[in-house]
């Protein structure tokens, strides 16, 4: 099974960024006066609650009026533009981040995080540029080396990805485990599972989010199942608990990576019931009709494979002979 391919990793890779970019614009800013923070923040929230109701012409007639009122702060660029693209506003986040280099040139953050939206609508030669122009202008900002760690993975250099979230790791290894989890899918692109599976121990120990731990424990699982660890993977996923608590998505992660571990260990039944438990409309519901047939006629179950057959007949229209 593959582990990551490029897509879904650099997918996986942006969705991490979104923490770190909420993280540079509250924590990296703490020199803020928090009068200003509040009134950025107020207007960043208006901005979120206004989504898809207002255009560009709108949102820009809102920015000039904040401006009238006073000059904007480094973190109002940062903040807004991150909203902005939270919202997949990108070309006006962009543009918002265009004007705070022009007025603020010596700004780093601003800089960083124009470097990852680059990144992010795969435009790498000017990622490239922005980002590590903010590293040399800002070496000790470690959303920067975040920052172009996802860059170097969008450029398919692992290594160097591995390089610069160790740095960022260095320099502030923030409470939350985001770096931690980062280098945890790094190594498990490079294929050292288990330097990932021990990484991610790490992530989940620091994470402070209980919503996101049937995430963590799952990716656990799958570095645990690329070190051939099956055994380990099976507690892992187990480990989650009463699957009437699991939404169905996750219930139906978690049942994919048991059949291919019981598959693996021999154990053909168990593989077969949790093949049996994925929902029809599961992403991983035509493979798990697949995988059922090939087991039946592993285990010499006649009949299983004859009403196999024919259902998955229906399901693909034409089914090649085994």
């Amino acid at each position: 099974m593959p582990m990551l391919d490029r897509h879904r990793f650099f997918l996986f890779a942006l969705a991490l960024c979104i923490y770190c970019w909420l993280f540079s614009s509250t924590e990296a800013f703490t020199a803020e006066v928090d009068k200003e923070t509040k009134r950025v923040q107020a207007f960043a929230s208006l901005i979120s609650a206004k989504a898809g109701k207002m255009d560009s012409r709108q949102i820009w007639s809102m920015i000039d009026d904040y401006k009238r009122v006073g000059t904007p702060s480094e973190y109002f660029y940062v903040e807004v533009a991150s909203r902005l693209f939270s919202l997949k506003n990108t070309s006006d986040a962009l543009k918002l981040c265009d004007l705070g280099m022009k007025e603020m040139p010596n700004s780093y953050q601003i800089l960083s995080f124009r470097g990852q939206m680059w990144t992010s609508v795969d435009e790498l030669d000017r990622a490239a540029a922005d980002l590590k122009k903010a590293a040399q202008m800002g070496q000790k900002f470690a959303p920067t080396y975040y920052r172009l760690a996802n860059y170097y993975l969008a450029s398919e250099d692992p290594k160097s990805a591995l390089s610069a979230v160790d740095k960022a790791i260095v320099l502030d290894d923030e409470k939350g485990g985001t770096f931690h989890r980062f280098r945890a899918a790094i190594l498990a692109q490079l294929k050292r599972f288990d330097e990932a599976a021990a990484e991610q121990r790490l992530a989940i120990k620091m994470s402070i989010y209980d919503y996101e731990r049937v995430l963590l424990v799952q990716e656990l699982a799958r570095y645990q199942f690329g070190a051939e660890k099956y055994k380990e993977c099976i507690d892992t996923l187990l480990s989650l608990g009463d699957s009437s608590k699991l939404a169905r998505r996750s219930l139906d992660n978690r049942s994919i990576l048991l059949a291919r571990c019981y598959e693996r260990l021999g154990k053909n039944i168990q593989a077969q019931a949790a093949l049996k438990s994925i929902s029809m409309s599961s992403e991983h519901y035509p493979i798990a009709q697949k995988m059922l047939l090939e087991s039946y006629k592993k285990c010499g179950q006649k009949k299983e494979y004859l009403e196999q057959e024919r259902k998955n007949r229906d399901l693909f229209k034409e089914i090649r002979p085994l």
